[in-house]
């Protein structure tokens, strides 16, 4: 379930955000991202739990959620900066970047 978060989230940034028009496309997009894309927040701490165990996991799971706001950060900065005509293409890259992360086989969540 975690990874089809990626997965779901990604081809819908491709399919609805790009030809997002209006804003009832801009509702719509938000309420199937924020049904899909909020799995990835609530599935982390299982993650960890698998990964590292039960001992410390307030900690683990703060950390990697720590480790994610470079990219939070620096994404801001990159999306301003691209011209307004690379919208769709910027788009596009990122949601088959993110689908592509949920479609590869993790072998690592299956470890016991």
């Amino acid at each position: 379930m975690f990874f089809c978060s990626f997965f779901i989230g990604g081809i819908l940034q491709m399919v609805f955000w790009t030809v997002a028009q209006s804003y009832a496309a801009i509702i719509a997009f938000s309420a199937l991202n924020g049904l899909i894309g909020s799995w990835f927040l609530s599935l982390l701490p299982v993650v960890c739990t698998k990964m590292f165990g039960v001992e410390g996991l307030a900690t683990i799971t703060g950390f990697i959620i720590l480790a994610n706001a470079p990219g939070q950060f620096v994404g801001l900065v990159i999306g301003a900066t691209i011209p307004f005509v690379f919208w769709k293409q910027l788009d596009c890259n990122s949601g088959s970047t993110q689908g592509r992360e949920g479609s590869v086989d993790n072998d690592w969540t299956k470890r016991n």
